[in-house]
């Protein structure tokens, strides 16, 4: 829509803004140039991984994001069973995620480029919910 796109055009100008000044006096990490979305799902997603030790790695750039399900953060062994479950569970609640990688235990979230605030926090709530479910529990 047309608020979409006005909404990711002002972000973007701001990232490039800041982005230059960035480059005139030394460069800062790469997340500090994170459109909005991006810098709320990626530390939603980091907040749940210290919450649910399922969540082995949360990883990615800008708006393409992906986190690691483990049955144990120590052997890293993939929680491939639990991450099907887990897309499946977020489709069933309206969120679209799936699964990828050599044992398919990595969950991929690719929101459009104007996602905002509000679509993010549904996101995250809605991950803590299907998260507090038995099948996802590890010790």
């Amino acid at each position: 829509t047309e608020a979409c796109m006005e909404r990711y055009r002002s972000d973007l100008a701001r990232v490039i803004d800041e982005r230059r000044r960035a480059l005139a006096g030394g460069e800062a990490p790469a997340e500090r140039y994170l459109l909005p979305g991006a810098r709320d799902l990626l530390e939603g997603l980091r907040s749940l991984q210290q919450q649910y030790p399922i969540i082995g790695d949360v990883r990615g750039h800008g708006l393409f994001l992906g986190f690691e399900l483990v049955k144990n953060r120590e052997s890293l062994a993939p929680a491939t069973a639990p991450a099907s479950y887990l897309a499946n569970r977020m489709r069933e609640k309206g969120v679209l995620m799936s699964t990828d990688g050599p044992y398919d235990n990595v969950l991929k979230i690719k929101p459009p480029m104007c996602v905002g605030k509000a679509q993010v926090d549904f996101l995250i709530e809605t991950l803590h919910q299907v998260l507090q479910e038995d099948i996802l529990r590890v010790d």
